[in-house]
Parts: C-alpha cells; sequence; structure tokens
C-alpha cells in the first residue's frame, strides 16, 4: 500500500515532524543512548499509522478489522491457556502471580477484538440477524474471559462502558428488541450470579491491594526531574530519556505507564501538545465520518 500524500495533510504532518526532529535533537544534546531513541521513534510513528495508511485500506478489499481482531482472539487464547487447570474455578482467578508474564490479554488487539465484538453483536440484534450472533458472541467470551484471568480492571471496564452503551442505543432504535435482549441477559445471569459476584470481588480485592499501581507516584516522579531542569518542562529530555520509575521499584526504564506522562518526559509540554494535536486532528476527522454514518 502507498501511503496517503501528507501534504494533503499539513497540519498532521507538521506535528509528526517536529515530535520526531525537536525530541531527537535534544535527546542527542543529552546524550541519550541512541538504541532507545530509535525505539521512542518506532513507537511513535505507530501513532500516526492511521494518518498514512487508515484511508488506504479503507479503499481496498483487505479486511484489516477482522485480521486485527482475529489477533486479538489468538493472544486471548495464548493468554488462556496456561490457566487451563482453574479455569473451572473463578474464585482461584485472581489469586497467585500471573501465568502469563508476556500479559497479552493486556495488549490493544484483545481489547479491540472484544469491543468488535460487543459491536458487531448489537448490530445483529438490531437487524433481526440472530443466526449471525455465534462470531460476535464468541469475539466477547474469549477477550472478557483472557482479562478476567489476568485481572485486567481497565479492559473489562472498558467493554463494560461498550455494553452499556450500545444496550442504551438499541433501547432507542429498538425499544422491544432492547427490553427482549435486557429480559435475556437476565436471565442468563440470574443463574451465574455467585460466580460474577466472586469475579469482581476478587477485581475489588486486587485494587484494594494495588490500587493506582504506582501510577501517582510515577508521575511524581516526572514532574520532580522537570521541575529541577526548568527547560525540561517546555521540551523534555528527548527520544530515549530514562528515569528511575517508582511503579516498578525503582528501576531505569525508557517507558511510563501512561501516553501522556511518557510524552511529557520525552517531549515537555509543547511536545505533548503538538502530538496530541496532531493525533486528535486525525481522530476527529475519523470520527466525523463514522458519525455521519451512524443511524440512530
Amino acid at each position: 500500500l502507498q501511503p496517503t500524500n501528507m501534504l494533503s495533510r499539513p497540519f498532521e504532518a507538521i506535528c509528526l515532524l517536529c515530535a520526531i526532529v525537536i525530541p531527537t535533537l535534544t535527546g542527542f544534546i543529552i546524550g541519550n543512548d541512541v538504541r532507545d531513541m530509535s525505539r521512542d521513534i518506532v513507537a511513535l510513528s505507530f501513532f500516526f499509522l492511521p494518518l498514512l495508511y487508515g484511508e488506504r485500506i479503507a479503499q481496498t478489499n483487505i479486511p484489516f478489522q477482522k485480521t486485527l481482531a482475529a489477533c486479538g482472539v489468538i493472544f486471548a487464547i495464548r493468554t488462556i491457556i496456561p490457566y487451563q487447570d482453574i479455569l473451572m474455578t473463578p474464585s482461584l482467578w485472581g489469586n497467585g502471580p500471573p501465568a502469563d508474564l508476556m500479559y497479552l490479554a493486556n495488549s490493544p488487539e484483545v481489547l479491540f477484538a472484544g469491543l468488535t465484538g460487543v459491536r458487531l453483536l448489537f448490530k445483529e440484534l438490531m437487524e433481526g440477524a440472530y443466526q449471525k450472533m455465534i462470531v460476535p458472541l464468541c469475539l466477547i467470551f474469549i477477550p472478557l474471559l483472557a482479562m478476567f484471568l489476568m485481572m485486567q480492571r481497565a479492559g473489562i471496564a472498558a467493554m463494560c462502558f461498550a455494553g452499556i452503551f450500545y444496550a442504551g442505543r438499541l433501547l432507542y432504535v429498538r425499544p422491544l428488541q432492547g427490553l427482549i435482549f435486557m429480559c435475556i441477559s437476565a436471565l442468563t445471569l440470574i443463574p451465574t450470579f455467585m460466580m460474577w459476584a466472586e469475579l469482581f470481588q476478587s477485581l475489588w480485592q486486587k485494587n484494594r491491594m494495588v490500587g493506582e499501581n504506582g501510577r501517582f507516584a510515577e508521575w511524581a516522579a516526572i514532574l520532580r526531574l522537570m521541575q529541577a531542569h526548568f527547560m525540561s518542562l517546555f521540551f523534555g529530555f528527548g527520544w530515549g530519556a530514562r528515569f528511575e520509575d517508582p511503579a516498578v521499584g525503582g528501576l531505569s526504564v525508557t517507558y511510563t505507564h501512561s501516553l501522556l506522562s511518557f510524552l511529557m518526559l520525552k517531549t515537555g509540554g509543547v511536545g505533548a501538545c503538538v502530538v496530541l494535536l496532531g493525533m486528535c486532528a486525525g481522530a476527529l476527522r475519523g470520527l466525523e465520518k463514522g458519525v455521519n454514518r451512524l443511524k440512530w
């Protein structure tokens, strides 16, 4: 595929250029490791891939979304396999260290597959195509099972919010079908109430034990670094910058657990604004097209 001509999107092109050049120069001036700088630049480039290839993929017959969802299902199955001995005992899912050390259940592909399943399920419900609901149900069940096994709170919350949103939309557009769906869901959940109670109890216990997983301490460490160097508030420490992250026991790492804190550390306030504006410009363009196609 030939990438989209970025000259047709001058704002995003300028944002991408500034996001690469300025933090790279900063990194060279500070003396950051070139290999670490290269990793950060590659990671940044992935955020702008939809701008380069989004429209091109949409104009072809490449099943990109299906392929991505299939990858998510494969990752989820790979997560489930090490837990096969306790699959029938939900109360044990959140106990002990994770069996999948690759944390594939936390990958975006798994969440994408689950959210795709939610969207397709309610699409088939709205169209009355009940015989096509098996695939969406599998897309929901397999990623959600992997998330519960690894107690991935954010992914589970995203799935729940998506389900609530589409259920509300179904009730608005097709009230009768929405009520039938609610009744069937209630009848399905009642016999399994104790299982769901145990699962959410495990999530609550994890939340009590680890809280925000050191995210606030991580932010505090980054802000202390930036306050100690005035110019870094504006331009950061450049691509490849390292810091001692309290969220991982004080190890020297090149990453953070938040896009915003990552950008603040590497590019400063100016760079973070530039990157986020460039990403949001492309996202808003795609969202506008999606809203125009949305039939309420």
